[in-house]
């Protein structure tokens, strides 16, 4: 009588029993019976044990198999034991061989090329995770495999790696194979090819009214690098005197109204820049030979703060004549405050304010000085910080300017921003 294994109960035990009879332990449920046996017969046809074969629970079963062909096994109890599947659920990428959603894989490319993939000349590839590589694909516009360009992409190269040019875009070829040269430039060659705008005298027609700027006239030339040379055409309306320009906007080269032929006045610019002389006058004209900052040389006071300042001046044969105020049309007196240690004449960020004739002025004035005029003006202390004031005075409207600090002798040891009003805001 042989014997076998079997599975045990519950707790995994094995128990033993006799061919034909019931096991000692059962499980109580069916389970798939998943042994494999293999046979061996020897060469005289007698017969042999039967090898070792193993169940799904790593126990051990034994049978033998006649010559005849007749095989018996012996009863093997499986209970406990569950079924497992030996086939994949998805793709295997990567086995050469394409299945369900790869497009490709390995070599095997499933009969696609460039030209299925709707570029030009160039071989596929099959990437990692089984998708199809077009990038050495003419067309694509990525430089790759034997490809020597593709679209716009050249591998860094310009122009200039392709020989004598300077300058200019390169070409591709349709088979992505050739690089060309023909809108390539070199300026100074006499053709006027790729991005240049003109060679030479060649100027394609164009003028300084032609070419984007806005310019009114000029000359145009070329340039060294084969590019328009607007140096000497007429921008109106860019605050620059060009050639051929009187003026532009607020520039007048130190032009005036006096250049023109006036005594005085303000002069200003036309739109076609030219000279506007409306605001010139023919007053009399006077030279104001001394001038000073009279009261106060000193202010502290909070911003917003308005204060009177007083100037004076002197003009041989219209100031020294009756002892008082003697104004005169062309004589203006002006008060202003700039950046502390500054020169008002050179630093356009002075403030200015007009004066007026100090009609209070006679003998009894406060160091009265018979010879001199004085006017008065209201300033306006700005934010808080430190400046410099002072005056100013003209003789002939406006066309020229004596600046005069607090120092007893005035403008006649000029301007220094040392004797200046120091003003404080606080």
């Amino acid at each position: 009588m042989s014997l076998v294994w079997a599975c045990g109960g519950d707790d995994g035990s094995a128990t033993t029993g006799e061919v034909g009879s019931e096991a000692t332990t059962s499980a109580a449920s069916d389970t798939i019976d998943t042994t494999i046996t293999t046979a061996a017969t020897n060469s005289t046809g007698t017969d042999t044990d039967q090898g070792s074969s193993s169940s799904a629970d790593g126990t051990s079963t034994a049978g033998d198999t006649s010559t005849a062909g007749d095989t018996s096994t012996g009863a093997s109890d499986t209970s406990g034991v569950e079924a497992s599947s030996t086939t994949m659920a998805g793709p295997d990428c990567g086995n050469g061989l394409v299945e369900r959603d790869e497009a490709c894989d390995g070599e095997d490319l499933a009969d696609v090329t460039c030209a299925t993939g709707g570029f030009g000349d160039g071989t596929v590839g099959c990437t990692k995770t089984c998708t199809i590589d077009y990038s050495a694909c003419c067309g694509d516009g990525t430089l790759g495999g034997e490809e020597v360009c593709d679209g716009a992409d050249f591998g860094g190269l310009t122009c200039a790696d392709q020989g004598r040019f300077d300058g200019g875009s390169l070409s591709c070829s349709a088979t992505c194979d050739a690089i060309g040269t023909e809108a390539c430039t070199l300026c100074g060659d006499g053709m006027i090819a790729g991005e240049e705008d003109c060679e030479g005298d060649d100027l394609q027609g164009n003028d300084c009214t032609t070419i984007p700027g806005g310019f009114l006239g000029g000359t145009l030339s070329c340039g060294p690098g084969c590019g328009f040379d607007t140096s000497a055409c007429l921008a109106c309306g860019n605050n620059v005197v060009d050639a051929g320009e009187d003026c532009d906007g607020a520039a007048f080269d130190g032009a005036t109204c006096i250049d023109l032929g006036f005594t005085g006045g303000v002069i200003a610019c036309t739109e076609a820049c030219g000279f506007d002389d409306e605001g010139c006058t023919n007053l009399d004209s006077h030279t104001v030979e001394f001038c000073r900052l009279q009261y106060p040389t000193e202010v502290t006071e909070a911003a917003d703060t308005e204060v009177t300042v007083y100037g004076r001046l002197y003009i041989g044969g219209l100031t020294d004549v009756s002892g008082v105020n003697d104004p005169a049309p062309a004589v203006i007196g002006q008060v202003g405050y700039g950046p502390d240690a500054s020169d008002p004449a050179l630093d356009g960020g002075w403030v200015w304010t007009a004066g007026v004739p100090n009609d209070g002025y006679s003998p009894g004035s406060p160091d009265y000085e018979m010879n001199n005029d004085e006017y008065m003006a209201t300033m306006t202390v700005p934010a808080p910080g430190s400046y410099d004031f002072a005056y100013r005075f003209t003789g002939n409207d406006g066309a020229t300017w004596v600046y005069c600090d607090g120092d007893n002798a005035g403008s006649s040891n000029g301007y220094a921003a040392v004797d200046a009003g120091q003003m404080t805001s606080e």
